[in-house]
């Protein structure tokens, strides 16, 4: 099997589109989201999932995760 790099455009091209096509949007990074981590309890050391935390909470919206560790914050987990 070949493997070869991709371009992050290219990616991110093929990303769009595929959204579009299923009609849905990117969830942008908000300076509230920003704060809203920094005073979450400290459950869940991964960065990323933190911002994923903050802007449930903020936005009201459920988190579909099978990470267990969601389920110590203040959000509505859909197991996946």
């Amino acid at each position: 099997m070949s493997r070869y790099p991709l371009d992050a455009h290219a990616w991110l091209w093929a990303q769009a589109d595929r959204m579009q096509r299923s009609r849905t949007t990117a969830l942008g990074i908000e300076l509230a989201h920003t704060l809203r981590v920094a005073d979450l309890p400290d459950h869940h050391r991964d960065p990323f999932d933190r911002m994923i935390i903050a802007q449930a909470q903020i936005l009201d919206i459920p988190i579909i995760t099978a990470d267990a560790r969601f389920n110590d914050y203040d959000v509505t987990v859909i197991a996946a």
